[in-house]
């Protein structure tokens, strides 16, 4: 997962029977990379935590 400058690991992930963690940490232009890439099974909350970083904002016309 990305951890911008700040964040920090506050629990072990606890995942239900049927899902899978595997943690790891990138450096931003990898992680984006490895997020476009398709690797990613969640690639819809890697984006939404670009955004929650402040680190992906909508362009010009878009909202």
């Amino acid at each position: 997962m990305l951890g911008p400058g700040g964040c920090r690991r506050v629990a072990e992930p606890r995942p239900d029977g049927d899902e899978f963690v595997q943690p790891f940490t990138l450096p931003l232009p990898e992680y984006v990379k490895h997020l476009l890439g398709g690797q990613y099974t969640d690639a819809d909350m890697g984006l939404a935590g670009l955004v929650g970083a402040g680190l992906l904002t909508p362009g010009p016309g878009l909202r």
